[in-house]
Formats: structure tokens, sequence, C-alpha cells
């Protein structure tokens, strides 16, 4: 099939969705795209789900260029190829059809509002008759589309959304917010008109005659640069306000552009919006709102007008409007601060913010992010925003989101201007710990630095970085910021040269180091809570000198560390068994937890005393870091720069009677040698160091001097695990695997074993593969393409990859011995030790984490 115009004038005999999924389903899904799948828009309103990427095969109806329809199921949209590929009864595999030869799409199923859609959590709180107004937004506007090559169709849409693709109009099927939607690529129409016509509201209106507007109308037809109601202004066929009277009555709900609504208003000239436009293209630094208000061309009130009356948006009345508590704890007071938005309702995945300028994308996009959350704006009417923002929080009758509580999430702002006075130099010394708290409530935070500072480590807080890199360029007169998130640094922003001088020497003053020493590395700690009272968290701050006389500086950010449940490691049916077992072992001994630096070791051991965390157990826990909170442990924080170093500690430890003793950093042989003498004297000892796998851990407690024979009788286990990053759900796909790639997994799972494996075990690795992770006989490769809820990444999240060695009896017998790494590596596959590759392995066979991840990680 090669043109839509030539198929049959009647349309193809119609089939109910079920009957003809499942007659094509089979042959649909072996021609998926490989491409990230298409996500097709909602109606802009807080009343419907977010959009979603496209999944499976949908049912179609598609009109041809000639008018001609058919049905089958859309197996892809291909917007970067201009391709749909559709299938059509009785065929079993998809044709490529291109753009220009489609005038439209409709989706036969309808899209129903949160209201009507079932399994739905319930609110949290009841809604109020305000809220619900906001949230059952979804007025209809008439339309109508002029087709290329001639002709015309209109109709009613709930909302309309108009990108590179085409325009998609969603009609409504029902009174109860049912819509259907049909996309025209763009190709197929030449304008589409949204709103009732101006002619027939000044009609309506009385304000002018019919004759009067075909008259009109022939003079735009010889002067296309001008608008209906400018032609009628300028021949005085019409008053200024009887024109913004009609316009008045046409705002329903097209989503215009804002300079287009401006000027069909008469608050902005085309000459303006074409001049403003120009500066948009070539600088891109500001949203059309604000440009237009630095030049005094509009007023903030015109341009809200234009939002409410020309784009739909709902406006709230800030007076009387009580925000959902739900909603306020989706968003941090400080962030609402900085960005100026409200949150109203939060429901089923939407988050509806109050706000003066709708246009802000980029504000829009932070809020998404921060939230987790889609966002739909509403507009600020009656009432000071900023107030209502302080009265709103303030009237919760709990603190927001005990988690965001501790944690400041505010967001980028613009580039200040000018960095204002030289940060003052050094304070004298005072406890990190101690905070100044007056300097927060003097304003300390509205220095141009400290707003700065406090935006960074907002932001990246608010992304789940680890880590802000603050690095000098001189050669390009630039700062650098990139973070450490997921294990990985990603670039953040890029800052002038400008700010290098006050922004380091007030990081360094804030972190009570020596302002003017650039030569020598220093360490210290920033009490956030000097910019921020509410906000009691360290920073460790970290300076690098480099060349040239300049210094980075590694700002290390808390983690916000949540105690998993035993069962969420990912750990194997057989080696959670196992360990669990372990633990609840009477007659205590040593559980040795290790991996690199960022490895999860620490995620892994507040999971494991969670388990034990009972009432008749004493639990003691130590570390240099308090990474979570455990109601019921009793947690020690060790600092040996403070005279608390962390074989003190231990030494108290063992005389206060504990059972279980938590050990996050095991790095000294005196620590070492008495965590042994404590699991030897009957207490469980659960201890996390560095290592890369279990055997070479045993190897480093050997080489750091302990007793050997003490060692080998006190190990119980060993645990080794890396991180690898996991594959974003929404849009992982994948493809039956190559036999190359199959060789190189087996060839990888018995790499490093003990004997060389035969090829009948090959042939059953292979098909005990099958048996669990096949689908149709195969086993698949799996990968994402990215999308909006990985940010293009096509990661999300992580996973596991553990090994576990547990001591048996031989193994003892070797580490008393002196044995090397490598034998007790060997001895532990024979007894069945599944390696850390292996489980990466497995992970990568169910769909978890791509190849390359586990290539990156086990290699």
């Amino acid at each position: 099939m090669s043109d839509l115009s030539q198929l049959p004038s009647q349309p193809a005999p119609e089939a109910g969705a079920a009957s003809l999924r499942s007659a094509l389903a089979p042959a649909a899904r072996s021609r998926r795209a490989a491409a990230a799948p298409f996500v097709w828009p909602m109606p802009p309103f807080a009343a419907y789900p977010p959009a979603e990427p496209q999944r499976e095969p949908l049912t179609v109806e598609i009109e041809g260029r000639s008018g001609n329809l058919m049905s089958g199921l859309l197996v892809a949209l291909e917007p970067a190829a201009g391709i749909a590929r559709v299938q059509v009864p009785p065929d079993r595999v998809s044709l490529p059809m291109r753009f220009d030869q489609i005038r439209r799409i409709t989706l036969q199923a309808p899209i129903l509002p949160l209201s009507r859609r079932e399994g739905l959590p319930a609110p949290a709180e009841p809604l109020s008759e305000a809220q619900a107004q906001v949230l059952e937004h979804h007025p209809a506007q008439p339309f109508t589309v002029h087709l290329a090559g001639g002709g015309s169709f209109g109709g009613v849409t709930v909302g309309h959304v108009e990108n590179e693709v085409g325009l998609f109009l969603f009609m409504p099927l029902d009174d109860r917010g049912a819509v259907q939607c049909s996309l025209l690529p763009r190709a197929a129409y030449d304008r589409a008109v949204l709103g009732e016509r101006l002619g027939a509201l000044l009609v309506e209106e009385a304000a002018v005659t019919p004759a009067q507007v075909e008259q009109a109308m022939q003079i735009q037809k010889r002067s296309r640069g001008q608008k209906l109601g400018e032609i009628l202004v300028a021949r005085q066929i019409v008053t200024p306000d009887q024109l913004l009277a009609a316009l008045d009555k046409q705002a329903r709900m097209p989503m215009v552009r804002l300079g287009e609504a401006l000027v069909a208003l008469g608050y902005l000239r085309e000459e303006q919006l074409h001049e403003v436009l120009g500066q948009q293209v070539s600088e891109r630094v500001q949203p059309l709102g604000e440009v237009l208000l630095e030049r005094d061309w509009v007023t903030p009130q015109q341009l809200r007008v234009a939002m409410a009356r020309k784009m739909g948006y709902p406006v709230v009345n800030l007076t009387t409007f009580h925000p959902q508590n739900e909603a306020l704890a989706r968003l941090p007071l400080e962030t609402a601060r900085v960005l100026e938005v409200l949150p109203l309702v939060h429901r089923a995945g939407r988050l509806v913010v109050a706000m003066q300028d709708v246009s802000r994308q980029a504000v829009l996009e932070q809020l998404a992010e921060l939230s987790g959350c889609a966002i739909a704006p509403a507009l600020a009417g009656a009432g000071d925003l900023k107030a209502a923002i302080e009265r709103a929080y303030a009237d919760l009758p709990v603190p927001v989101d005990p988690e965001a509580a501790d944690t400041p999430v505010a967001t980028a702002a613009a580039t200040p201007a000018s960095t204002g006075s030289t940060p003052a130099s050094a304070d004298s010394a005072r406890s990190a710990g101690e905070p100044r708290e007056a300097e927060g409530h003097r304003g300390g935070r509205d220095h141009p630095v400290q707003q700065l500072l406090v935006t960074l480590v907002a932001d990246a807080m608010g992304k789940g970085a680890s880590a802000i890199h603050i690095e000098n360029h001189p050669s390009e007169d630039k700062l650098w910021v990139r973070l450490r998130r997921d294990g990985r640094m990603e670039p953040h922003t890029e800052l002038p040269g400008r700010w290098r001088t006050g922004l380091m020497a007030r990081i360094k003053s804030l972190a009570e180091l020596d302002v003017a020493e650039h030569r020598r590395p220093q360490s210290g700690r920033l009490a956030f809570a000097r910019l921020m009272p509410q906000h009691r968290i360290e920073l460790r701050v970290t300076t690098l000198p480099t060349h040239g006389g300049m210094e980075d500086i590694v700002i290390g950010l808390p983690t916000r560390l949540k105690a998993l449940k035993f069962e969420a490691l990912g750990l194997s049916v057989p080696d959670q068994e196992r360990l669990g077992a372990l633990l609840e072992r009477p007659g205590g001994g040593l559980i040795l937890g290790v991996g690199p630096a960022g490895s999860g070791r620490t995620t892994t051991l507040l999971a494991e005393l969670s388990r034990l965390n009972q009432p008749e157990r004493k639990i003691v826990s130590l570390g240099e870091r308090l990474e979570a909170t455990l109601p019921g442990v009793r947690q020690i924080e060790v600092d040996a720069r403070a005279g608390r170093p962390m074989a003190a500690a231990l030494q108290a430890v063992l005389q206060a009677d504990a059972d279980v003793i938590a050990i996050d950093g095991l790095r000294d042989v005196d620590s070492a040698q008495l965590a042994l003498e404590a699991a030897a004297a009957g207490r469980l000892v659960l201890a996390t160091t560095t290592g890369r796998n279990t055997a070479e851990a045993v190897q480093r407690l050997l080489d750091l001097g302990v007793d050997r024979w003490l060692l080998g009788d006190t190990l119980q286990a060993v645990h080794a695990q890396r991180l690898m990053r996991r594959l974003c759900s929404s849009c992982r796909m994948s493809r039956s695997a190559r036999e190359p790639e199959i060789a190189e997994w087996i060839e990888g799972h018995f790499h490093g074993g003990h004997v060389e494996a035969a090829d009948e075990a090959r042939e059953q690795l292979r098909a005990d593969w099958l048996a669990r992770h096949g689908r149709d006989g195969k086993l698949r490769r799996y990968h994402s393409a990215g999308c909006e809820r990985c940010r293009g990444t096509g990661l999300r999240g992580r996973a596991v990859a553990h090994e576990l060695m547990f001591v048996s009896r031989e193994l003892r017998r070797m580490i008393r011995a002196g044995a090397p790494a490598w034998n007790l590596h060997r001895q532990a596959l024979q007894e069945g030790l599944r390696t850390l590759r292996q489980d990466a392995v497995e992970k990568m066979l169910a769909g978890l984490v791509s190849l390359d991840e586990v290539r990156g990680v086990c290699d």
C-alpha cells in the first residue's frame, strides 16, 4: 500500500477493538520500533491523567488525504522518520505510511478524566468545592481546521496540543469528560482556528452587522497582514470596548501562544511581537512575558488577562482557596518561596500549582522534576501570592514531608547580575555543629553569592546528587558545576568567571576554612543552617588546589537513606534465606559487607539492622556519618579529628552490654581486632569495608594484621556488592538476543570458574535461562531509548549485584592457614558461590539492567 488515496471508497469492515487486537497483536509485537515509544499527549488540564509512552499497538481509524477511512492497529508512530507503522487486516505485518499520506489518525479508545478512572487511590483528605473545581476544569472549545489543498472541517475539542508532529484534538464523547484523541499531521493542514469566530461573536453582541463583517473579511483577503479585529477598529465599525467585550466571550480554552493572545486582545502590536520574538531566537534567555514586562509594553495585569481569557487557565482566588496538605507536602516551603508558586491540589500523579506567570516553562519543568508529578498550572487570582504561600504553609497542622523538612529543595534561579560585596574573611573558629542561626535571620542568605550557593545545593539535592563539583576553567573564564548522580558525573551548569573569587571565598568562610590558603588542600564542614535556619544539615567541603593558583571545591551532600526492608535488597532466594538465618543465629560472629565507595554497603547494613531491630535486642551503630536514623538503635558518630576515633568508641561499646554492633567503615587494625574480639565474645558484629569481592575482603583483613585464627573462628559470611543503573521501566524495550551475545553471557557466567565448563554445562545453563527468562522460546536483550521520566537517559534508579560467601568448615581452615584470595575464591565456587558477574547477568536477563552496565560494573 503506497498511498492512502488509493484506499477503497468504503470503510474497512468494522471489527471490535478486542477482536482486532487479538488477531493482529502477535505480528504487531514482532515489529515494535526500536526508537523511543511515542508519547501521546493528553488534554492540557489537571482533570486528565499524565501522558505516557505507547506500550502496545493501538486501535485506530485513519483518514487518507482523499477522505477514505480504514481501521487497523497503530504499531508505532515515528515522528523523526515521518511515518506511522500500521497493520491493516487481514495483513499480519505492519506497513510504514508517510505522514503526507494521512489526513487524520483517531484513537478509538476513549480518554477518561481522573474522576472516572478506576483503581486510583483516594485523596488523603476530602476535596473542597474549590479544589474539585480546579481538578474538573475541562472546558470545550469550537475549532475549524483548514486543510492543505483546500477544504476544512470543524467540531468541538477539550483543549488541544500543537507541536512539531502536528495538531492533537480531543473531541468530547459525552458530557462527563470522556474524549477521543485525533492527530492531524502537520503536512495535512494549513491552519487551525480555535475558539468562536470573532465576527460571529460581534454579530451576536449586536456590535456589527453580518454585512459589515463580510466587508471587513474582503479587505482582510487583500491585506493578509491584518487581523479581522484590527480592520474593524480601523474602519470604526466597532469600538475597542466592543471588541474587547466580544473577545471576552471568545475566551474558552484555546492553548494559543501568549504573543498571539496579547495581539488578539489589543494589548500588543504585531510589529512589537515580531521584534521580541526575533530577540528570543537570537538570545534564548528570558520567557516572552518577562521581556514584554521589562520593556513596559504590557502590564502584569494585561499578561494575566491574556493567559486567563485566551489561553484557558483557571483563575484561583487565593484569599478563599484552601490548598490541600497533600499538595503542600509535595513541595518544600523554600522552593515555593523561590519559585513563587503555591501547590493547590494533588491527585493521581498531577500537582496543580498557582503562579503569576504560567508561561514560565522552565519553572514548570523544574517543578515536575522536584515534585515527581505532572504539573498543571493555574493563575493566581485575588490575593497576594507571597502572603498566600506563607499562610498556607504556616497553617499546616503537622510539618510538611519529614524528609523534605530536613532537605532544602529549591531550584536554579536566574544567574544574578553581580556578586555584590566581597565576602568577609573566615569568622572565629567554632564548631560546625553549632550554626549561628542569627545570621540566617539577619538575611544572610539574601547575599547574591549565598543565594547562588543555596540554589546550587538545593537543586543538586532535588536531583538526588551526592556531591557538587565546582571546577575552575581559567582559559574559558568560567566555573563549571557538575553533579555526581547515581555514581556518575553529569554537567549541571556554567557560571561566569566573575563569580570565582566571591563564591569560593564564601564557601570556605562558611566551612571555617582558611580563605587565604590556595596551595594546600583543606576540608571542613558547612552548617547549612547558617544560610537557612530551618534546614539543620551539614555539608562536607573539600578544596583541591589546581594549576595557576586556582582551586576546585567539592561539596559532599548528605544522603537521604531510608532503611530498606531486608527482603527488598534484591538477593536471590537461597542467599536471602541463608543470610537471614545467620542474622538470627545465636552465638554471634562477624558478617562483613564489602564493596567500593558508592556501592550501597551502608544501605545494606541499614536493611540488616532494620531486620534485627527488636525490643529484646540492644543494637549500637558506629560510623563517621549518620546516614539515617533508626528508632531503637543507639547511633554513635565517630570523628578522629575531633578526638573520637573508631577504636576508642568501639572499646566503649564493648563494655556497654550490646547484643548487636554495627560498624560502618572498618579501616584500621585496632578497630578490626576489637570487632573480632566482640564477635568471639558472642556478639553479632556487622561491619563494612572496602574491597572488590568476597575473597579479597578476607585477604584485606589479613593484610591489616588481624589474628588469622580469630578471623577464621568468627567470620560467618562476606557480602560483596555493586550498584548498577537500572533501565527506565517507562521506555524499556527488548529484542531477541543474538547468538554471539548469548555466547558472551554464558562465557561471562563461567568466567573465573574452578574448572572449564563443559558443553553440557553450557547447554544446561542456557536451558535454565530460557525457562526462567525466555519469551517465545528466545532470550531477550533489553535496552531503553530514553523518555521524559528518565530525562532521556534511558536509566532510572539502581539495581544491586550481590556476591555472598558463607564460611564453611573448609574455608575456616584455609583462612587460619593464611590461604591467598584466589584459593579462597576457588573453594567458594566449588561450594556454590554465585559471583557478582553471575548475579549481574541474572538481573540483565530479567530486564533490570543493560548488558553495557554489566560489562562496566563487573569487568
